[in-house]
């Protein structure tokens, strides 16, 4: 974002978000992070973060940024969850796509005003092993060049495919998580032609296969 979009959001009450999801974390790259991070820090703002690691990092050094554990720490059980609770590093708990299918799962927390879900999808709703978070961690360290994606690279099937359905338009039930006591919610861009939405779809490998070599 420009400058100008900073000042714009900031004057219409906008916090923003920064997304910094890594899942290799060193003291050396956070403190080359620490400008940046000074730079961003008021009331309003949040960071999403895949270690604990970096939590208690910024909740000592900047304490005004509100903390969101990405999906990418892939919380999918009440002791999971009751563990980043038990931390008091996070301001928000965000659970993986797939979970919001797990509704004894979703109704036994505690804690729901932490949680956040996702209300639409992308490929990693089916995926059966996000090995991209890894690589893409390594990628922007600059120790690989490829990304690795699960289906496209691994040939590996996703856990259930529905053509049937177009993805791109395709919300959970809102209203049922509402009642259940959740408040907090988020979106993934639903573009149809987005290859993470295109991996949704069974009829879509032939095309996949293509792209990969």
């Amino acid at each position: 974002m420009f400058e100008k979009d900073i000042e714009w959001i900031y004057d219409k009450g906008i916090g923003l978000k920064l997304t910094l999801q890594n899942k290799f974390i060193t003291d050396d790259k956070y403190k080359e992070s620490k400008p940046f991070l000074k730079e961003y820090h008021r009331k309003g703002n949040a960071v999403i973060t895949a270690t604990d690691k970096l939590a208690e990092y910024i909740r000592n050094d900047f304490p005004d940024y509100k903390i969101e554990a990405s999906c990418i720490q892939d919380i999918t059980d009440n002791e999971h969850y009751e563990k980043k609770v038990a931390t008091e590093l996070y301001d928000t708990i965000v659970l993986p796509i797939h979970s919001n299918d797990d509704l004894k799962f979703i109704e036994s927390i505690k804690r729901k005003d932490l949680l956040r879900l996702f209300m639409n999808i992308e490929c990693s709703y089916n995926c059966p092993s996000k090995v991209c978070y890894g690589t893409t961690s390594k990628i922007n360290r600059e120790e690989r060049k490829g990304m690795i994606c699960s289906l496209i690279h691994l040939g590996m099937e996703r856990t259930f495919y529905n053509d049937d359905i177009t993805w791109s338009e395709f919300y959970f039930d809102l209203p049922m998580y509402e009642k259940m006591g959740i408040s907090k919610f988020k979106l993934v861009p639903p573009k149809e032609d987005q290859q993470r939405t295109a991996l949704m779809y069974k009829r879509n490998h032939q095309w996949l296969a293509k792209s990969a070599k």
